[in-house]
């Protein structure tokens, strides 16, 4: 059986976070059926080498300076031979892409897996997507945004693994609860209010320090638990 040469163009698949982790399923899921012969330009701004490396089966480029460029990919390509190009993340981050897509689209298929959108709608995004063979979205509200706009769209949304995420045993959450209490050294603490993000300025993460500054007036026996970074160099310093 001949297997599809798939290229993918996102964030590295080895970071464990955000579309890196949703991207890790996606690809791995993929190679584990056996149809797929997978490559990925592995967007990071953590290594440096461009070098090609092997992880579990599939081929990266890391790529240090952001999702890759059109040398970039014109080189993978004409080295790998993709049949089909897959870009996933935001729009903004493949403009060189969808402005290639003549290029691109003479030697292979280009697939773009839309990982989020709001409203109001963003009508400047509409020209990329017609550079696209297929659009696919993994929400409904973006399915059905996109359909409003006039973009014809694949909806497949993302599942989840039952026996990798479950509720967690009521006993081991109230042991964990005590430890989180009992690490501030304080005896009042009755209510959390816990925010998981990365610490970067769209996720507003100041917005959210100075309102539950606010919160602790009238609530003074709560506590805010944020699990993200200190420091970040798109984000605010906490």
């Amino acid at each position: 059986m001949n297997k599809i040469k798939l290229l993918a163009i996102s964030d590295d698949i080895r970071m464990p976070s955000g579309v890196g982790i949703q991207l890790n399923k996606l690809l791995l899921g993929l190679h584990a059926t056996g149809k797929y012969d997978i490559v990925e330009i592995a967007g990071s701004l953590q290594r440096q080498d461009r070098r090609p490396v092997e992880y579990q089966g599939i081929k990266l480029y890391p790529s240090p300076d952001g999702y890759g460029n059109p040398d970039v990919v014109r080189y993978v390509m004409s080295t790998e031979k993709p049949d089909l190009v897959l870009a996933f993340s935001d729009p903004r981050f493949f403009i060189y892409l969808f402005t290639m897509d003549n290029e691109i689209r003479g030697r292979s298929k280009l697939l773009f897996y839309h990982t989020w959108d709001n409203e109001p709608f963003p009508k400047y995004n509409l020209p990329w997507y017609t550079a696209c063979d297929e659009v696919v979205t993994l929400s409904k509200f973006s399915h059905e945004l996109l359909l409003k706009a006039g973009t014809i769209n694949t909806f497949i949304p993302h599942g989840m693994d039952p026996l990798e995420y479950k509720p967690l045993d009521p006993e081991v959450v109230a042991v964990e609860r005590a430890n989180i209490i009992r690490s501030t050294g304080r005896t009042d603490i009755r209510f959390i209010i816990f925010w998981n993000n990365r610490n970067i300025t769209r996720k507003r993460p100041g917005d959210v320090v100075m309102i539950f500054k606010e919160f602790c007036k009238t609530h003074p026996d709560s506590m805010l638990l944020m699990n993200t970074v200190g420091v970040d160099r798109e984000g605010t310093d906490i």
